[in-house]
């Protein structure tokens, strides 16, 4: 099927168009901010690590992703729906520093948003604890203090 926001320029098979996305109820909703909070939190640990490993390209890519997770939830909150799985977006953010010092910064800035959207995902059912938040935190400011020395 042709996505409903496609442009198409020719069309010799007449496929169809997909119908138009059901709206997600509030418990999918939920359920997406939760996973999404779930991958950011997991992910932010993992960043830290390469980061510290000085591996740039891998922590690069992780922080990407973390950025995606933190837009879509952002998205969900202000009731903006979410661009489908495959959209390519539109460029709207640098992309993150390729060296550590400036990944661990916007590594930081990144816990910083996703703190404020929502420092868990217990309340609605995930997986993150306000104790394994604060343990990622952690390990974020021992590594800035290594990469200070």
């Amino acid at each position: 099927m042709i996505p409903e926001r496609a442009l198409v320029l020719f069309d010799r098979s007449g496929l169809p168009r997909s119908s138009p996305s059901p709206s997600l109820t509030i418990d999918d909703i939920h359920a997406q901010v939760s996973l999404d909070m779930t991958f950011f939190w997991a992910m932010a640990f993992i960043a830290a690590k390469r980061i510290a490993r000085s591996d740039t390209d891998s922590a690069f890519d992780l922080l990407r992703m973390m950025r995606g997770a933190r837009d879509r939830i952002q998205l969900h909150r202000s009731g903006t729906p979410v661009p489908a799985w495959g959209t390519i977006p539109t460029p709207h953010d640098p992309l993150p520093p390729t060296d550590p010092p400036g990944q661990l910064g916007y590594l930081r800035e990144l816990i910083a948003d996703l703190s404020t959207l929502q420092p868990t995902t217990n309340a609605v059912g995930g997986l993150v604890t306000p104790a394994a938040v604060a343990a990622i935190n952690a390990f974020v400011q021992r590594i800035s203090r290594q990469l200070q020395t």
